[in-house]
């Protein structure tokens, strides 16, 4: 339990005050207050996404353990944003992140866990190695969360920001479904050439 895997670990220790952050965003009791706490912690957990991986690849601390905690807190912390901000009761007053984008987003989890555990089957273990593609489509997505939870203050000052935002989640979208495809090609090769040998 090094110090990029304890950072990683408190990433999805974190995921519990967010969910009820987000859970209260529509509060009456403390408008927007709720909001701005959650928008902290996404910030946190985002920034704390990027420090885990330079710490394990600058002081050389990465590890099997980490190669599975840090894909699983992101998509813990990204799976369940976008369905607490989808929600009529709990999305932020018009940028309610539509259905089709956490379906999508969703999808890609899917497949990559039904993956996980074919490997896991097949051959006993499984060595987590993510690609560009799927690198960014992680950040878009923690781009596109925190453009939500910010919009209604970004636009009172960028009165253009909800396009932006709207164009946020049809890139996500469209590039969760193609690193879906690239996952998907990069996983029927491998169990191929698993086949051959």
């Amino acid at each position: 339990m090094n110090v990029a895997n304890q950072i990683t670990l408190l990433r999805i220790l974190l995921v519990a005050p967010l969910v009820y952050c987000l859970l209260h965003i529509n509060s009456s009791v403390e408008p927007n207050q709720y909001r701005y706490y959650a928008i902290w912690l996404f910030l946190f957990m985002a920034f704390s996404d990027f420090l885990d991986g330079f710490i394990a690849r600058r002081f050389n601390q990465v590890s099997a353990l980490g190669t599975f905690l840090d894909p699983l807190a992101d998509k813990i912390l990204l799976s369940l944003s976008c369905v607490i901000l989808a929600s009529n009761h709990s999305a932020v007053a018009g940028f309610k992140i539509p259905f089709w984008v956490v379906a999508v987003v969703f999808s890609k989890d899917i497949v990559l866990t039904v993956g996980f555990f074919v490997f896991l089957w097949l051959c006993g273990r499984v060595k987590v190695v993510p690609n560009f593609l799927g690198k960014t489509t992680t950040a878009l997505q923690l781009i596109m969360v925190a453009s939500v939870l910010t919009a209604p203050d970004i636009t009172s000052i960028f009165p253009s920001w909800p396009t932006i935002v709207k164009l946020l989640w049809l890139i996500s979208a469209i590039t969760a479904f193609f690193a879906t495809l690239v996952y998907i090609h990069s996983g029927s090769r491998y169990i191929e050439e698993l086949g051959r040998a």
